[in-house]
């Protein structure tokens, strides 16, 4: 196993992300291309949980921008991002081929895949509405 594959599986063990522990190594083979698709896929997955928070995060820091410099209008811009980061939670954790398979989850995983999924569906709804009507709603609470 390459140490980057090691590290890959040895944080996802810390986090409780992944089920299989270096206890069980010796059963599953960790230098199999199966092991380390299935961390690859588990990692896909957690990334794009960041990309969501982080485009919300950024639908707010664009509304306080456009509140101090309305020149760019940031706000509606930030919209598209939100709609662009929910499609890809929906697309990885919700039927994707980078899914972690369900058998392979840990609890919070699973629990942690159906809050990123329905919030998911939120805020894409959210965040088209920013994105055809936040010069609209920005200006109006101006």
């Amino acid at each position: 196993m390459t140490e980057i594959d090691d590290w890959k599986i040895k944080t996802l063990t810390l986090v409780k992300l992944w089920i299989y522990k270096p206890s069980d190594w010796t059963q599953s083979n960790p230098t199999s291309d199966e092991f380390k698709g299935m961390a690859r896929k588990c990692l896909v997955e957690i990334l794009s949980y960041f990309v969501l928070t982080a485009s919300l995060i950024w639908v707010v820091i664009s509304f306080k921008w456009d509140i101090c410099d309305p020149r760019y209008e940031w706000f509606p811009r930030s919209g598209a991002c939100l709609v662009a980061s929910a499609l890809l939670v929906e697309l990885v954790a919700g039927f994707g081929p980078w899914r972690t398979p369900t058998y392979q989850a840990t609890a919070f995983l699973t629990e942690l895949r159906y809050i990123a999924s329905v919030s998911g569906y939120i805020l894409a709804v959210l965040g088209t509405i920013i994105w055809a009507y936040g010069d609209l709603i920005h200006s109006k609470l101006m």
